[in-house]
């Protein structure tokens, strides 16, 4: 067995955004007329990704990328002359209110109507074009989005990244490494656009383009313990089992409940003839599994285990 045929990146880092009152965070989400899917990110360094799908009454399947919830919820004031501000206001407080309701067809009237009163208002026309991916008009919000991505503003970071996410869920790969690495080169104090473009090169087996990408995001987090785990899994297809080595006794040594860097370093040592050292690893392995009740990760771990 080798690292390509596990499972691609379990863990990636997409936003660093604190949760808000419309967020899709959590195991699933139940609307009556839509099955809503998002990829997850949580915490502010290391995350995971997941789908999402809710089962639902109605027969629509709507796609939200991921960060709609923030972008939605969260805004920074907008300053306008009166006597148009408290009209501009109202209308974005209950655009995001239909958000809250899963009322995405008043969210995109009242975000208009935002963006009528005030042109320039960006939370309103990045929502705006989030709002228009969940209702399927997957154009019009990626050319809404793109628009943002090109200004000089900050809230340029987070249209790459709704881009970038996008494009996976959409099987588009080369055009979310794309968003990445022009998020990087935008941004280049970033750690997330880095680590997630490495990520996205190491899941097209573009594993000697991921691996300094990996390195320049640990310059950034040395701390980062998934960058850590994917790094050492880029050594190892890249055949350097010390350095894969040396990457995951990092991840265990900053967090010792990491259950697959245990089972990537038993690998290792297990290829180069340290059975029992492997089968050690393996038995922590499953023991961390086992603790945080990861039985999908207990017989992975015990079948590559028994195979030895």
């Amino acid at each position: 067995m080798t690292f390509a045929s596990l499972p691609k990146r379990l863990f990636r880092l997409v936003s660093h955004e604190k949760p808000s009152a419309f967020d899709y965070r959590g195991p699933t989400l139940a609307c009556s007329s839509v099955i809503v899917r998002l990829s997850l990110w949580a915490g502010t360094g290391l995350c995971c990704l997941a789908a999402v799908a809710a089962q639902a009454q109605g027969p629509t399947k709507v796609e939200v990328p991921f960060g709609a919830s923030d972008v939605l919820d969260e805004g920074a004031p907008v300053v306008v002359p009166e006597p148009l501000a408290s009209e501009v206001d109202a209308q974005y407080r209950a655009a995001k209110a239909a958000g809250n309701r899963r009322d995405f067809e008043e969210a995109r009237e009242r975000f208009t109507e935002v963006l009528r009163l005030k042109p320039d208002h960006l939370e309103a026309d990045l929502s705006l074009g989030v709002v228009l991916m969940v209702l399927g008009e997957s154009e019009a919000g990626r050319a809404r989005l793109e628009r943002i991505a090109a200004l000089s503003d900050p809230i340029a970071n987070r249209a790459f990244l709704l881009l970038a996410n996008q494009a996976a869920m959409e099987e588009r790969p080369e055009d979310a490494i794309r968003y990445y690495a022009e998020a990087v080169e935008r941004f280049p104090e970033w750690f997330a656009v880095r680590y997630n473009l490495a990520n996205s090169l190491a899941d097209q087996e573009r594993f000697e383009e991921a691996a300094p990408i990996f390195e320049s995001a640990l310059m950034l987090r040395p701390r980062a313990k998934f960058a850590w785990t994917g790094l050492g899994q880029s050594f190892v297809e890249l055949g350097r089992p010390l350095d894969a080595e040396a990457c995951f006794r990092r991840t265990i040594a900053l967090d010792s409940n990491i259950i697959y860097a245990r089972m990537y370093l038993a690998r290792v040592l297990s290829e180069r003839g340290e059975k029992e050292a492997a089968n050690t690893l393996y038995e922590e392995a499953v023991r961390s599994a086992v603790k945080v009740g990861d039985k999908e990760a207990v017989l992975r771990i015990r079948l590559e285990q028994n195979s030895l």
